[in-house]
């Protein structure tokens, strides 16, 4: 850790600390950047960034002694059609879209269903995968530039043929503010 980040660890109660290691250590990012920022609030105010680059540097001395959760293997093809197939509405298309989650960005891989829902009056999604890159292709997919939005290209599409439905992926480059989905172009 960098003497800024050692400074904010060492200025939170050992309580928090100890908390905050075990969220680490169970993999949970978000959540121990949140605690970091509350814990520190009586000091002084700690920006997001700060938070993550404490709970990065934890994270790494916590690793190297071998008490971070090792990461699930990736999912394969096989088991992506295992999913999608289990699946009780009908499946009508294989969507890809960027997401945080609790512990990087990443790429969702979801079956899109014909079934009503909070979301769109038509469709619904289920999550199939977290695209985060670590079984990327080891060549590059044309025009793609992270691992994530490779991986969820590859596996994506795989699968998409497999079940006989269209892949989308509308925006693999992140390149855009909001997300566009898939069901946005139709109507019925």
């Amino acid at each position: 850790m960098n003497g800024d980040n050692e400074r904010i660890w060492l200025a939170l109660p050992e309580d928090s600390r100890a908390l905050v290691d075990d969220l680490i250590c169970r993999r949970h990012t978000v959540r121990a950047a949140k605690l970091v920022r509350e814990a520190a609030a009586s000091t002084r105010q700690v920006s997001i960034n700060e938070a993550l680059d404490v709970v990065e540097g934890r994270r790494y001395g916590l690793s190297v002694r071998g008490l971070v959760d090792p990461l699930p293997p990736p999912v394969t093809l096989s088991q992506l059609v295992e999913r999608a197939r289990a699946i009780t509405d009908p499946v009508v298309a294989i969507e890809a879209l960027w997401d945080g989650d609790t512990q990087r960005w990443g790429v969702l891989l979801l079956a899109i269903v014909r079934c009503p829902s909070r979301q769109h009056p038509i469709f619904d999604q289920y999550e199939l995968m977290f695209a985060d890159g670590r079984d990327a292709p080891t060549d590059s997919v044309e025009g793609i530039r992270t691992p994530q939005a490779a991986e969820a290209v590859n596996k994506g599409s795989a699968l998409a043929r497999e079940l006989g439905v269209p892949f989308s992926f509308l925006d693999p480059n992140a390149s855009l503010l909001e997300d566009l989905r898939w069901w946005d172009s139709r109507s019925a």
